[in-house]
């Protein structure tokens, strides 16, 4: 399973989990009832040719993306509140602690960034 299948919208980590492990119609199902909201007829069709596909099914976004996201928004913040100083700094620090191990890791976060 080593190829993927990028689905047009995101889903939750529970929905996905349920869209990879379940097995056929029943991951649908289980995806569905994952979450308090009902997807649209297109989010189900997407979902179908996902599991049709065969392929590991992902979220739109990255996981680059995901951290940098997150990253921008403690980075950003307003306010001069530890905890979000303190929440960007741990996420530079555990990006600077796997690219030691996996050096295409270490330009996720933005090259002369401030806070580094």
């Amino acid at each position: 399973m080593s190829e993927q299948y990028v689905l047009k919208t995101s889903v939750s980590e529970n929905q996905l989990r349920a869209l990879n492990e379940a097995y056929g119609t029943w991951a649908i199902k289980s995806a569905i009832e994952k979450d308090k909201d009902y997807p649209t007829f297109e989010e189900v069709a997407d979902w179908l040719a996902a599991k049709r596909s065969g392929k590991k099914i992902v979220n739109p976004m990255s996981p680059r993306d995901g951290l940098k996201s997150v990253y921008e928004k403690y980075k950003q913040s307003d306010t001069s509140d530890s905890y979000y100083q303190g929440m960007a700094r741990g996420i530079r620090n555990a990006v600077e602690i796997i690219a030691k191990e996996h050096p295409d890791v270490a330009d996720w976060l933005e090259e002369g960034d401030p806070n580094a």
